[in-house]
């Protein structure tokens, strides 16, 4: 064999040299690459990072929540925004305003060991600026600690919501607790443990000097509101008649009230029934609050009231119906010009004429009224024509989409040369029946209120059966605290 005539094996050997020797050049060829990259990368100047630190700490602040609770998770702000780059870190740890509001959840068999530096270091972070304290609990002890802590910043609170068991929010009721820029203050059980002790609230007013509060929730009535003269907005879930009407004559400047008007507390005991009624007889025939702007009856009569400043008028949860004579007996009395109210659908037929105004509706409907809702809503002469916020309340089952659907396109057309209805921008539903649920609501009348958003109205379907729902999903909200728990 010839020894000049390459083997197998050598032919190989040379093709894997020369293969290596390729992807070596290439590999230096793309190192060569990315390097140059790197380098074009970091002499690129992004117009963000470009922003004065100020600007970029009020957009932080505006990804905030709007209801202005702020849970702390990582993956929603803060807590996230200081997890982008060094930049934004430094940012973020140094606005103040973006580490003022704060809502803790405790839930039953959740241990709560981490919420004490938690809250000594958004508090920390949070420096001078006034504070928004949430503090939830259900069923689950609080640590004194905690308690403890939010009292010693009582002089930098100017919100403070409180649910949880008698037993903890007590501690709050201690002497010599100052909230001197303390404006907004609630305090909500989480049952009607409350009824049982009606002189709790009394009992934490008592003891928290806020001389500044404009806005309070509580269970029930205290014995005195004398501690807050300034109060422009009462929430209470249990008032007797009397008691409203020495509320009145104490806050003339009253803008907002909630309350579940009874009688139940008027009298010591049962032996006391009739000079109850003599008392009810001497009542004054109307209660004038002048400024008031709105009230929320979640029980009680119109027939106590005259409000000449009244812009919104909701009826109780539950939209005690027949109440048309009352309520235009009420309206026609106060002179009032309504921009919202929520009622049943056989007072909106009978009261129409008397609130042409109206912007904001919320309607209790039964399934099989929704056709004549709709032809009542979309009939010329258009009624209520600067309507822009309509709420339903009603049963999922037998619901007529249909005709939902059609109420909506109506409305959200715009106007003719011979009409000047305001576009319909927001829609509610809220199903109440035990099975509702946002799973069932038909295929076909989904797609067409996909294509109503997409137009920009603004809807959201509720469901508030065994399990809550809702369509589209709400996005990181958190609940309210309110007065009927």
């Amino acid at each position: 064999m010839n020894a000049n005539v390459p083997t197998t094996e050598k032919l190989i050997m040379h093709s894997n040299t020369m293969e290596s020797s390729k992807l070596r050049q290439h590999l230096e060829e793309v190192e060569s690459g990315r390097r140059e990259l790197q380098t074009e990368l970091g002499n690129i100047v992004y117009p963000v990072l470009t922003l004065p630190p100020e600007l970029v700490s009020q957009i932080f602040v505006h990804c905030l929540p709007s209801h202005g609770r702020v849970r702390p998770k990582v993956d929603t702000p803060p807590l996230s925004l200081s997890q982008i780059c060094r930049d934004w870190r430094e940012i973020a740890l140094s606005s103040c305003e973006l580490w003022s509001s704060l809502d803790l959840l405790f839930t039953a068999g959740s241990p709560n060991d981490g919420a004490l530096p938690l809250l000594e270091t958004w508090f920390s972070r949070a420096k001078d600026y006034p504070l928004s304290v949430t503090i939830r609990s259900e069923d689950e002890e609080l640590d004194p600690k905690i308690i403890s802590l939010i009292s010693s910043v009582a002089g930098r609170i100017q919100s403070l919501e409180l649910q949880g068991r008698r037993e903890d929010l007590q501690l709050f009721a201690t002497p010599h607790a100052t909230f001197t820029r303390l404006r907004r203050l609630a305090v909500i059980y989480p049952d009607s443990s409350f009824a049982y002790h009606p002189d709790f609230a009394s009992d934490i007013l008592e003891n928290i000097d806020a001389p500044s509060l404009l806005e309070l929730t509580i269970p029930s009535a205290p014995r005195s509101f004398n501690r807050y003269p300034s109060l422009t907005s009462i929430k209470l879930r249990s008032i007797d008649e009397r008691g409203l009407v020495d509320l009145s004559h104490q806050f003339p400047q009253l803008l907002h009230l909630t309350a579940s008007v009874t009688g139940e507390w008027n009298s010591d005991d049962d032996s006391d029934s009739d000079n109850s009624s003599s008392d009810r007889l001497s009542l004054p025939t109307h209660i004038i609050l002048p400024r008031l702007q709105s009230l929320h009856l979640l029980r009680g009569e119109f027939d106590l009231f005259t409000l000449p400043s009244l812009r919104r008028l909701e009826n109780p949860e539950y939209y005690v119906a027949n109440e048309s004579d009352r309520l235009l007996a009420f309206v026609e009395r106060s002179a009032c010009d309504l921009d919202h109210i929520g009622l049943d659908f056989d007072d909106l037929v009978k009261c129409l004429e008397v609130i042409p105004s109206v912007a904001s509706l919320n309607v209790l409907l039964h399934p099989e009224e929704m056709p004549q809702f709709k032809e009542l809503m979309t009939t010329a002469p258009t009624p209520l024509p600067h309507l822009r916020i309509l709420g339903i309340s009603s049963h999922q089952e037998n619901f007529d989409y249909l005709s939902f659907i059609q109420l909506i396109r109506a409305r959200r057309g715009p106007p003719t040369t011979t009409t000047t209805t305001t576009r319909l921008e927001s829609v509610q539903v809220e199903f109440y029946d035990m099975v509702a649920n946002v799973d069932k609501i038909p295929v076909s009348a989904r797609t067409e209120l996909e294509s109503l958003i997409s137009g920009g109205l603004k809807l959201q379907v509720t469901c508030s059966g065994v399990i809550d729902s809702s369509w589209p999903a709400a996005m990181g909200e958190s609940p309210p605290l309110t007065t009927n728990n």
